[in-house]
Protein backbone atom coordinates (compact mmCIF):
# COMPACT_ATOMS: atom_id res chain seq x y z
CA UNK A 1 0.00 0.00 0.00
CA UNK A 2 2.77 2.47 0.90
CA UNK A 3 4.61 1.68 -2.33
CA UNK A 4 1.48 2.39 -4.35
CA UNK A 5 0.87 5.63 -2.46
CA UNK A 6 4.48 6.72 -2.93
CA UNK A 7 4.31 5.96 -6.66
CA UNK A 8 1.09 8.00 -6.91
CA UNK A 9 2.64 10.97 -5.07
CA UNK A 10 5.78 10.85 -7.24
CA UNK A 11 3.74 10.62 -10.42
CA UNK A 12 1.64 13.56 -9.28
CA UNK A 13 4.78 15.60 -8.64
CA UNK A 14 6.11 14.89 -12.12
CA UNK A 15 2.76 15.71 -13.71
CA UNK A 16 2.51 18.92 -11.68
CA UNK A 17 6.00 19.95 -12.75
CA UNK A 18 5.18 19.41 -16.40
CA UNK A 19 1.78 21.09 -16.10
CA UNK A 20 3.47 24.26 -14.87
CA UNK A 21 6.33 24.12 -17.37
CA UNK A 22 5.38 24.93 -20.92
CA UNK A 23 7.75 25.06 -23.90
CA UNK A 24 7.54 28.80 -24.26
CA UNK A 25 7.75 29.99 -20.71
CA UNK A 26 9.50 27.78 -18.25
CA UNK A 27 13.12 28.34 -19.10
CA UNK A 28 12.93 31.42 -16.89
CA UNK A 29 16.62 32.22 -17.08
CA UNK A 30 16.97 31.53 -20.77
CA UNK A 31 15.97 34.68 -22.61
CA UNK A 32 17.64 36.70 -25.30
CA UNK A 33 18.62 39.42 -22.86
CA UNK A 34 21.47 41.76 -21.99
CA UNK A 35 23.79 41.57 -18.99
CA UNK A 36 21.32 43.94 -17.31
CA UNK A 37 18.54 41.39 -17.98
CA UNK A 38 16.83 43.57 -20.62
CA UNK A 39 14.87 41.25 -22.91
CA UNK A 40 15.22 41.32 -26.71
CA UNK A 41 17.58 44.30 -26.81
CA UNK A 42 15.00 46.57 -25.20
CA UNK A 43 12.47 46.27 -28.02
CA UNK A 44 8.77 46.51 -27.22
CA UNK A 45 7.45 43.00 -27.83
CA UNK A 46 3.84 44.24 -27.95
CA UNK A 47 4.62 46.67 -30.79
CA UNK A 48 5.24 43.81 -33.22
CA UNK A 49 1.61 42.86 -32.80
CA UNK A 50 0.01 46.29 -32.53
CA UNK A 51 2.16 48.36 -34.88
CA UNK A 52 3.46 45.64 -37.18
CA UNK A 53 7.05 46.74 -36.74
CA UNK A 54 9.90 46.64 -34.24
CA UNK A 55 9.89 49.60 -31.85
CA UNK A 56 12.53 50.33 -29.23
CA UNK A 57 11.08 50.38 -25.73
CA UNK A 58 11.61 53.06 -23.12
CA UNK A 59 13.73 51.99 -20.13
CA UNK A 60 11.36 53.98 -17.92
CA UNK A 61 8.36 51.91 -19.02
CA UNK A 62 9.30 48.39 -18.08
CA UNK A 63 8.06 45.26 -16.41
CA UNK A 64 10.08 42.51 -14.72
CA UNK A 65 8.74 39.12 -15.78
CA UNK A 66 10.36 35.72 -15.64
CA UNK A 67 13.93 36.83 -14.95
CA UNK A 68 13.95 39.51 -17.63
CA UNK A 69 13.13 43.20 -17.84
CA UNK A 70 10.77 43.94 -20.68
CA UNK A 71 10.68 47.49 -22.04
CA UNK A 72 7.76 49.16 -23.78
CA UNK A 73 7.20 52.20 -25.96
CA UNK A 74 4.03 53.13 -24.09
CA UNK A 75 2.18 52.47 -20.86
CA UNK A 76 -0.63 50.95 -22.92
CA UNK A 77 1.76 48.33 -24.33
CA UNK A 78 3.08 47.61 -20.84
CA UNK A 79 -0.47 47.11 -19.58
CA UNK A 80 -1.27 44.80 -22.48
CA UNK A 81 1.83 42.75 -21.73
CA UNK A 82 1.19 42.49 -18.00
CA UNK A 83 -2.37 41.34 -18.69
CA UNK A 84 -1.17 38.43 -20.88
CA UNK A 85 2.61 38.09 -21.30
CA UNK A 86 2.32 34.71 -23.03
CA UNK A 87 0.54 36.35 -25.94
CA UNK A 88 3.45 38.66 -26.67
CA UNK A 89 6.73 36.99 -25.72
CA UNK A 90 8.75 35.75 -28.68
CA UNK A 91 9.09 32.05 -29.28
CA UNK A 92 12.24 30.22 -28.16
CA UNK A 93 13.07 32.80 -25.52
CA UNK A 94 13.61 35.45 -28.17
CA UNK A 95 16.58 33.60 -29.63
CA UNK A 96 17.08 32.91 -33.32
CA UNK A 97 14.32 30.65 -34.63
CA UNK A 98 16.49 29.38 -37.49
CA UNK A 99 19.27 28.33 -35.10
CA UNK A 100 16.73 26.56 -32.90
CA UNK A 101 15.86 24.22 -35.80
CA UNK A 102 19.33 22.76 -35.08
CA UNK A 103 18.89 22.94 -31.32
CA UNK A 104 21.27 25.89 -31.06
CA UNK A 105 20.85 29.01 -28.99
CA UNK A 106 21.88 32.09 -30.97
CA UNK A 107 21.21 35.76 -30.33
CA UNK A 108 18.53 37.30 -32.50
CA UNK A 109 18.24 40.68 -34.11
CA UNK A 110 14.87 42.17 -33.12
CA UNK A 111 14.77 43.82 -36.56
CA UNK A 112 14.57 40.33 -38.20
CA UNK A 113 11.16 39.11 -37.19
CA UNK A 114 7.87 37.63 -38.29
CA UNK A 115 4.54 36.85 -36.73
CA UNK A 116 3.23 33.48 -37.84
CA UNK A 117 -0.09 32.16 -36.52
CA UNK A 118 -0.05 34.75 -33.76
CA UNK A 119 3.47 33.92 -32.56
CA UNK A 120 6.51 36.15 -32.75
CA UNK A 121 9.71 34.68 -34.20
CA UNK A 122 13.06 36.48 -34.21
CA UNK A 123 16.14 35.60 -36.28
CA UNK A 124 19.85 36.31 -36.14
CA UNK A 125 20.09 38.16 -39.46
CA UNK A 126 18.55 38.43 -42.94
CA UNK A 127 20.06 35.13 -44.05
CA UNK A 128 18.72 33.23 -41.02
CA UNK A 129 15.33 34.84 -41.64
CA UNK A 130 15.35 33.61 -45.25
CA UNK A 131 16.48 30.12 -44.32
CA UNK A 132 13.83 29.83 -41.61
CA UNK A 133 11.10 30.98 -43.99
CA UNK A 134 12.07 28.69 -46.90
CA UNK A 135 10.28 25.76 -45.26
CA UNK A 136 8.45 27.71 -42.60
CA UNK A 137 5.96 25.13 -41.33
CA UNK A 138 8.58 22.38 -41.23
CA UNK A 139 11.12 24.65 -39.55
CA UNK A 140 8.66 25.75 -36.89
CA UNK A 141 7.98 22.10 -36.02
CA UNK A 142 11.72 21.33 -35.89
CA UNK A 143 12.44 24.36 -33.72
CA UNK A 144 9.57 23.54 -31.36
CA UNK A 145 10.89 19.98 -30.97
CA UNK A 146 14.41 21.22 -30.21
CA UNK A 147 13.10 23.83 -27.76
CA UNK A 148 11.05 21.12 -25.98
CA UNK A 149 14.23 19.02 -25.68
CA UNK A 150 16.02 22.00 -24.12
CA UNK A 151 13.17 22.40 -21.65
CA UNK A 152 13.26 18.72 -20.75
CA UNK A 153 17.01 18.93 -20.15
CA UNK A 154 16.52 22.05 -18.01
CA UNK A 155 13.80 20.34 -15.96
CA UNK A 156 16.10 17.40 -15.34
CA UNK A 157 18.95 19.73 -14.35
CA UNK A 158 16.77 21.71 -11.95
CA UNK A 159 15.28 18.53 -10.49
CA UNK A 160 18.76 17.12 -9.89
CA UNK A 161 19.85 20.38 -8.23
CA UNK A 162 16.96 20.29 -5.78
CA UNK A 163 17.68 16.76 -4.59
Amino acid sequence: MWVGLLALVLAGSVIAAFAVMTPQTELHGIWNKSDQDVAISGYDTVAYFTEGRPVKGDAGINYAWRDANWQFASQKHRDMFTADPEQYVPEFGGFCAAAMTYGAIAKADPERWAIVDGKLYLNYDAYAYEVFHENLAENIVKAEEKWAQKIEAEIQTRTAQTR
